[in-house]
């Protein structure tokens, strides 16, 4: 707040008194007085402080103006906005910080630039008819420019006050390049949205018109009803099931028009139902066509209601149920012959299990008994010999025994190579079916005498543990009957992938298989019974033919994709 300096009032009569007296001094108007010098003197003093009064006050005024000028210098220099003096040449004659900073310009060095240099070239024309037109008073208050390449703001506003008197001009500089950028950011998005919309409408009207032809030309019937069920709309699927046209059906027919006698009754009592819980489903009905043919049909339906709950419409499908119920006849019949297919297999199957029981049970009797009369006997004969060898004395005496002790440890290994190969060899479960298969031809050899040769493929071959188990039992039964009935010394046991089949043949020399039915039919050991009965339950089969020389070849096949044999013997 500004101070104005305040001055007495009888300071202006108090001169002229004294200058008065003066005068009258120097004129020789006779000596003053000592009353008239006290007077003086007395008045004089008064005004002397009078003076120093207004002095003080004068003082204080000043000191407030200067306070007062320090607070606008700041408000000027440290403003927000940038702020120019301009002539009407455009130079610069004063600025702030903030327009030195707009500028990038030192502000020591932007007194006397000129500004329509720190604009775009593209901008200084505009600039130029701003300025000439404010000199004028009659520019408008604001005009938006392009700062030069390198000034700390892109663009600015300029907020200037001008007359036609003034020589110079008050500018305001206020950073608008945020600004632009979210005009342009809005513009480019305004562009994108109309954009996107062109391109929604037109994907609409398309859909709009897919959506048409599906629903016309859908595999099921569409129709939709309102309250007292008038066909409202109809797709041309059903128009060909009832043999109608559009005209003659939508507004103009009752859908009891197309029913027959018992469903158009059952249509009377049971639709309030149906308005009552909004939706149907599979109800199966008698629709009739132009021709008073009448045919089954399944009708779906969902009632579309407004907000107070009162129907617009029905959506109704309809599905032709000729077809289906024409299957649903066949699915009878085949369902009764796969219930006999059933019983027949679940007894056929009930036998194998007997069968199967009995043969594990007598190979647990073999094996037993291989126990207890090869390997009982043996363990039995080299204790007998280690006791022998606990009472000799001499090494003379121990050498023979030793020898004993050697050839009986080789026959229970034997022995015991030979129960495993009963079981599962352990090469199966670490290398796989051919490598085991590898391990059976030698164990043939040494066991029945029958030299055995493996024909591999060579293409991988990932069973099962199960399956590899079953498929590796089923080999050596071939080959222990190769051993037992061909007479042969020689055969080749092959394993092969063909035509996503695996393939496992045995060919003899020998004088073959005199009948394979009779084979089949016996029930001891594992037996080929058991093979083929475990083939046909794995989508396989079992075959034997005999060779155009000598011997026969038996084949095992089942399909590479049968490879959970969690039920396998």
């Amino acid at each position: 707040m500004s101070s104005v300096a305040r001055f007495p009032r009888d300071s202006a009569p108090f001169r002229k008194r004294a200058e008065k007296l003066l005068t009258t001094q120097d004129r020789g108007g006779g000596p003053v007085t000592e009353v008239q010098a006290l007077r003086l003197l007395h008045e004089l003093q008064i005004h002397q402080i009078e003076l120093e009064m207004q002095n003080t006050e004068l003082m204080e005024t000043r000191e407030r103006l200067a306070t007062l000028l320090t607070e606008f210098t700041d408000l000027y220099n440290f403003a927000p906005v940038g702020y120019l003096t301009l002539d009407a040449g455009g130079i610069i004659r004063r600025a702030n910080l903030m327009a030195a900073t707009l500028l990038r310009v030192d502000r020591g060095r932007l007194s006397g630039r000129s500004l329509p240099r720190l604009l775009d070239p593209g901008s200084r024309k505009q600039f130029s008819e701003f300025l000439a037109a404010h000199f004028s008073g009659k520019g408008p208050g604001t005009c938006e420019l392009a700062l030069a390449p390198g000034a700390g703001a892109a663009w600015i506003r300029l907020e200037a006050t001008f007359s036609a008197s003034d020589q110079e001009g008050q500018v305001a500089l206020i950073d608008i390049s945020e600004t632009r950028e979210a005009h342009a950011f809005l513009k480019n998005h305004q562009e994108q949205l109309e954009r996107l919309v062109s391109e929604r409408t037109r994907d609409l009207e398309v859909r709009n018109t897919e959506y048409a032809d599906l629903y016309n030309r859908a595999p099921c019937g569409y129709h939709s009803l309102d309250a007292l069920g008038t066909i409202l709309a109809i797709n041309d699927t059903m128009l060909r099931m009832v043999g109608y046209t559009r005209e003659e059906v939508v507004g103009r027919m009752n859908i009891r028009d197309l029913l027959d006698e018992v469903s158009c009754e059952r249509f009377r009592v049971e639709f309030p139902a149906f308005l009552e819980a909004g939706f149907v489903r599979d109800v199966e009905t008698n629709l009739k066509r132009r021709d008073g043919s009448v045919f089954p049909a399944l009708v779906s339906a969902d009632a579309k209601l407004d907000a107070t709950g009162k129907l617009l419409c029905t959506l109704s499908t309809v599905v032709d149920n000729t077809l289906r119920k024409e299957a649903e006849l066949k699915r009878r019949a085949s369902h009764e012959e796969l219930e006999r297919q059933v019983l027949e297999r679940t007894r056929l199957v009930r036998r194998l299990a007997v069968e199967t029981t009995v043969a594990e049970e007598r190979e647990r009797r073999a094996i037993a008994h291989d126990l207890h009369d090869d390997l009982g006997q043996l363990l039995h004969m080299i204790s007998h010999q280690l006791d022998m060898l606990g009472r000799t004395e001499t090494s003379t005496e121990r050498q023979p025994l030793l020898a004993q002790m050697k050839a009986t440890l080789a026959k229970a290994s034997r022995s015991v190579r030979s129960l495993t190969t009963q079981l599962s060899p352990p090469v199966l479960e670490t290398l796989g079916l051919v490598s085991a298969l590898l391990w059976l031809g030698e164990e043939m050899e040494q066991t029945y005498g029958l030299r055995v040769e493996i024909v591999d493929d060579g293409s991988p071959k990932p069973l099962s543990p199960n399956l590899s188990t079953f498929l590796f039992r089923a080999a050596r039964e071939l080959l222990i009957n190769v051993a037992k009935h061909s007479g042969g010394k020689t055969a080749v046991l092959s394993a092969a992938i063909k035509e996503r089949r695996l393939v496992i043949q045995v060919d003899d020399k020998g004088q073959g298989i005199e009948d394979l039915d009779l084979i089949l039919r016996r029930t001891k050991g594992f037996g080929l019974r058991s093979i083929r009965e475990r083939l046909l339950q794995l989508g396989g089969e079992l075959s034997a033919r005999r060779n155009p020389g000598d011997g026969w070849t038996v084949t095992l096949s089942l399909p590479v994709e049968a490879e959970d044999a969690r039920e396998a013997p």
